[in-house]
């Protein structure tokens, strides 16, 4: 059996296990405390794993390109300098989105902005219910800073989440500076601790109380030497205990082009030998005004560069594909590495054998080794 249908025989297992789970944990036995966090830590190593396998299958959805903070370590108030376009994507540009994803066969979508929060959109839910429906799309991730996560927000997640019968939202994932109020000014722009804060309560009892197992991580971006006790954090918020929750700190950033470097802040330096191509290229990012990229990693998209622009929706895949197969061939044979890759930390070189299953069609023609 060939390596990519072994790979793809796996997840559809786990997958299935993940699902079992999930559903003992909704029964009965879930209530029992210690049963409760067996089945919890199964199905958390299930996702863990089910993303990892297909990092590269990824697809980064930015329906608001508009933002509610104003982060030191973000580009955002960068590109009020640039031609970019703030604003949310149309339900015509989704629709269109939607129907190049039919065409092909990405794994998982990642409702996550460039510069923007996903929040912003009044027709979140909707665009992400629409999403459950695209069949080769096993996980559905979606990012925010919280600021807009209020009860009305929150009842609309826990429909959504009641909606999605094949369980295909992984998980939701917060960005948020220290845990107090200055701190989370000095990072995030704009003063709004107490609020998310609140937010955060709230959304941890209703989905205690629904019995919801989706798992909420949340990422504190803080300064290095901030102190974080990440177990006080939990037990602030999750007065009910609900067992699908992480906490995690970032304290390194990556040096953004026009973006002031803050004494307050370590940054990563890169050290990576760059020869091959980052396999993260593969990835496909739809921006809120209709552009579609090859999403490098975090950032795709630098102030005045369209370096790894591949087109707009309305380009059919193969004109895409084609341009993809440019900036990867003149990284691996001119030496040319996209302005956002040359410095960035997340790089990627495990695309010596490419994956036997592939997600668009084009690939096993443009990149066979008779291709190359």
């Amino acid at each position: 059996m060939a390596k990519g249908a072994t790979n793809k025989t796996f997840l559809k297992g786990l997958q299935l296990v993940k699902k079992s789970f999930v559903l003992l944990y909704e029964t009965k036995a879930g209530k029992l405390r210690v049963l409760r966090y067996i089945f919890s830590g199964i199905i958390s190593l299930c996702n863990y794993v089910i993303v990892r396998k297909r990092g590269n299958m990824f697809v980064e959805m930015e329906i608001s390109s508009i933002c509610n903070s104003r982060c030191i370590f973000c580009s955002y108030t960068s590109f009020s300098n640039s031609n970019k376009i703030r604003t949310l994507m149309s339900k015509d540009t989704y629709e269109k989105v939607l129907e190049k994803l039919r065409q092909v066969n990405y794994d998982i979508i990642s409702f996550t902005p460039t510069t923007g929060d996903t929040l912003v959109n009044p027709d979140w839910d909707k665009y992400i219910q629409k999403a459950f429906y695209l069949d080769p799309i096993k996980t559905i991730i979606f990012y925010t800073n919280g600021i807009l996560m209020n009860s009305l927000n929150i009842e609309k997640l826990i429909q959504l989440i009641r909606s999605d019968t094949q369980r295909k939202l992984f998980s939701l994932l917060f960005s948020l500076g220290g845990y107090d109020r200055e701190t989370y000014l000095y990072m995030f722009g704009v003063d709004k601790f107490d609020l998310v804060r609140e937010n955060l309560r709230l959304l941890l009892a209703r989905l205690q109380e629904e019995k919801m197992s989706v798992l909420v991580q949340l990422e504190f971006r803080i300064p290095f030497d901030y102190k974080l006790n990440l177990h006080n954090i939990k037990k602030d918020l999750n007065e009910d205990n609900y067992p699908f929750l992480g906490v995690r700190t970032l304290r390194e950033f990556s040096k953004i082009p026009k973006v002031p470097i803050d004494s307050g802040l370590r940054y990563v330096i890169d050290s990576a030998d760059k020869k091959r191509f980052c396999s993260y290229l593969f990835k496909t990012r739809f921006a809120a005004d209709g552009g579609v990229w090859a999403d490098g990693c975090v950032i795709s998209e630098f102030p005045g560069d369209t370096s790894l622009k591949l087109g707009t929706v309305y380009d059919d895949w193969d004109t895409l594909e084609q341009r993809r197969k440019r900036i990867i061939d003149d990284w691996t044979k001119n030496g040319i590495i996209p302005e956002p890759c040359k410095e960035c930390t997340m790089y990627r070189s495990d695309n010596k054998s490419f994956p036997e299953v592939c997600a668009i069609s084009a690939w096993k023609k443009l990149y066979s080794k008779r291709a190359n």
